[in-house]
Parts: structure tokens; C-alpha cells; sequence
């Protein structure tokens, strides 16, 4: 090649950089987290309009089997109100999922049954206070104050994001206001088209599995990952709607990619009789609850 044609490529070469598309640049962005009862969803409405939303907590109803729905009213009339467990029927239909037993519901936070053997039987247990004896029965660690509608929507927090030239990132999340010792894990939530044969909305570990952070004895925590993509773009036609921060209600216990099984059938023991029982449909809402979301593609 001559020096002239040489110089030439390399001229174009660098024309061409220069002109690369923003997606090849190291950019940084920093965002809020929005408190959350469900996906994209607080008391009941869309947290960001136009994106998917789907709800996860309710109200304790202390004269009922079924708690009562989360809305802006019922949010703002009731701030000491406690949550309890509820299966969304909309959202369980619309993915195919088995309603729990009745027994399962409208149960507060705190005393969600939670495995006490190896073959991973589930009842509900005391918490872990003077007088109650030792080494059985197990309980459950202090504090465990109920969660309110106040407490549960005071959460707060902030992401940081940088994504490199070579297509990776990496990501920091730091969290505060959550429920002392609260097992917590981290969730990319992608909206995936159909001709990519995946689920229409699929949380997935962000930057793989564990996903997991425990909240001190402060209510803080905090999180860090390297990420083999850049969650401000697209991936193959799906979009990185959100990262959605998950709460495990029933003793911390994490599912590795999946937030929760509700297809699994999962034995208890009912409170009140002793008998032994099973029940699917023990998913979102009823053994993890969104309590924390920070926009990706979602607009802001």
C-alpha cells in the first residue's frame, strides 16, 4: 500500500470513530429508586405511565380472609396500615400460575411461614424473644417489626452506571429505609419481544446469580456488579425496562434465577390444626414483594 493510501485509511479510520454511534462511547448515567409495592407499581398505579405495572402488596384486613387492594386512597388514609400476602389473580392468570391456599393469604409480612427442616417444610414461627425455648422452636430474628404502607413505601436509594467502549458495564446500588437484616436480591426486568419465544416480561439476576444484599442493622445496603452488557441498550430486540429490587419475605430465602416458584408445591404446617398441607402458586407477592425500582429504558 503507498504512504498516501495509508495515510488515507487511517484518516477514514478516524473519521469513522469519530462519527460512531453513541452506543460505542463510555457513558454514566445516575438514577433514583422509586419506591415500589409491586413492579413499576406504588398503591396501585404505574410509577412510570406507558410501561407495564403490575401490583404485589396489599392491606391487612384483621376482619377478613382477603386483604384489601393498594390505592392511592387506601395508601393515604392507612400510613400505619400493615401489608400482608396476596396473589395478584390478574397477574397470576395472565402467566398461568396456581392460586395458594387461602391460608397463605392475607398473612402479614412477618409471620410468612418460613422452612424449619431439611425437607424443606414450612410453618409459622416465633419471633426470637425471652421465653420462647431453646434450640426448638426456630424463630425469627429481631427486630421484626410489621411492615406498613409508611415504612414499606419510605424506602430510598441510588444507582450508578457506567457503561464502557467494549460493550460492558458496571453497576452500583445503594439502598436505604429497608427493614433491618432484610434479605434483598436485584433483578434486571426485560420486555422481550414475540418472536424471541421468551416470556413477554422476564426478570433475570443482574449480572447473574447470586443476586443477593442484606440490609444492616441500619436499614442500608449496597450492591456492585460487573455486567457483560449495557443495560442502557437494547439486547437482541429485548429492552432492559428496570432494575427491580425484590424482598424475601419468607426467612431470606433466594431461588437463584428465578425471584420466586410458584409452580412448586411447597408443604406447611396450618397453625391452628397442626395438619400438614401443600400449595402451589406460592409466587410473587406471597414469599417475595418489589420493594424498590430504578428506570432503565423505562422514560423517567
Amino acid at each position: 500500500m503507498r504512504f498516501k493510501e495509508l495515510v488515507s485509511s487511517i484518516l477514514a479510520g478516524l473519521v469513522l470513530a469519530l462519527l460512531a454511534p453513541q452506543t460505542l462511547q463510555a457513558q454514566t448515567w445516575v438514577r433514583k429508586l422509586e419506591p415500589s409495592t409491586g413492579f413499576n407499581d406504588l398503591c396501585g398505579e404505574a410509577i412510570f405511565p406507558g410501561a407495564p405495572n403490575f401490583a404485589f402488596s396489599a392491606l391487612h384486613n384483621p376482619n377478613g380472609p382477603d386483604p384489601i387492594e393498594l390505592t392511592p386512597t387506601v395508601c393515604d388514609q392507612n400510613p400505619d396500615g400493615v401489608l400482608a400476602t396476596w396473589a395478584n389473580p390478574a397477574f397470576y392468570a395472565a402467566n398461568g400460575f396456581p392460586l395458594p391456599d387461602p391460608r397463605l393469604v392475607n398473612v402479614p409480612y412477618q409471620r410468612v411461614p418460613i422452612v424449619v427442616d431439611p425437607s424443606g417444610l414450612r410453618a409459622f414461627v416465633p419471633d426470637h424473644v425471652p421465653g420462647v425455648p431453646q434450640p426448638i422452636p426456630t424463630t425469627r430474628s429481631l427486630p421484626n417489626d410489621p411492615d406498613t404502607i409508611e415504612s414499606f413505601t419510605g424506602v430510598r436509594g441510588l444507582m450508578w452506571l457506567r457503561c464502557r467502549r467494549d460493550g460492558t458495564a458496571n453497576v452500583r446500588i445503594w439502598g436505604r429505609r429497608y427493614a433491618p437484616n432484610s434479605v434483598l436480591t436485584v433483578w434486571v426486568i426485560w420486555q422481550n419481544p414475540p418472536e424471541s419465544g421468551l416470556p413477554p416480561i422476564l426478570p433475570l439476576p443482574l449480572g447473574g446469580a447470586p443476586n443477593t444484599a442484606v440490609a444492616d442493622k441500619r436499614g442500608r445496603f449496597s450492591f456492585e456488579r460487573t455486567l457483560n452488557f449495557c443495560p442502557m441498550e437494547t439486547q437482541n430486540g429485548s429492552i432492559p425496562l428496570a432494575i427491580d429490587i425484590a424482598k424475601h419475605i419468607d426467612g431470606g430465602n433466594t431461588y437463584g434465577a428465578s425471584p420466586e416458584v410458584p409452580l412448586d408445591e411447597i408443604s406447611f404446617i396450618d397453625p391452628d390444626t397442626g395438619e400438614i398441607f401443600t400449595s402451589r402458586g406460592v409466587g410473587a407477592g406471597m414469599m417475595t414483594v418489589d420493594q424498590g425500582v430504578i428506570p432503565l429504558l423505562i422514560r423517567p
